[in-house]
């Protein structure tokens, strides 16, 4: 089974985690490749500079953590809706290439004047999911 949660800890004890092991998955998709190289890079990274299980932590935070953790999230928002629901936040424009395309990418979705547009209008075509939505948008950008 592919962790659709939060990543975990990379080091437990001696004992440094990469890929599934660690949650280094996108778990709006499933998808952890892109993640799975970043976190093989920050570990070769952190051995050859000799700063252990920590500084793989770290540098693995730094790289992605914060948008794996933000893609938690949203799954769990996500798991919860129904095909109607999805229909609306479609037909309103929440789900969008704009939202959607770099999640698909394993891209951070930045806050672009693109991206205020589409929530904007969204919210105006349908307030009733935006009080769904902007609390989870909230929280994730709040995660750290």
């Amino acid at each position: 089974a592919i962790p659709v949660g939060a990543p975990e800890a990379v080091h437990h004890g001696d004992v440094l985690r990469i890929g599934d092991s660690g949650g280094q998955v996108y778990a709006t998709h499933g998808s952890g490749i892109g993640a799975q190289l970043l976190a093989a890079r920050a570990l070769a990274d952190a051995l050859a500079s000799d700063e252990g299980s920590v500084g793989y932590e770290r540098r693995f935070q730094r790289l992605i953590g914060r948008e794996l953790a933000r893609s938690a999230v949203f799954a769990k928002f996500s798991r919860g809706l129904t095909p109607s629901d999805l229909a609306r936040m479609i037909d309103a424009g929440w789900l969008s290439p704009t939202t959607v395309v770099p999640a698909l990418e394993q891209r951070p979705l930045s806050l672009s004047a693109g991206l205020v547009r589409v929530a904007f209008g969204a919210l105006l075509r349908d307030p009733a999911t935006a009080i769904r939505v902007l609390p989870v948008l909230a929280r994730m950008a709040l995660t750290s």
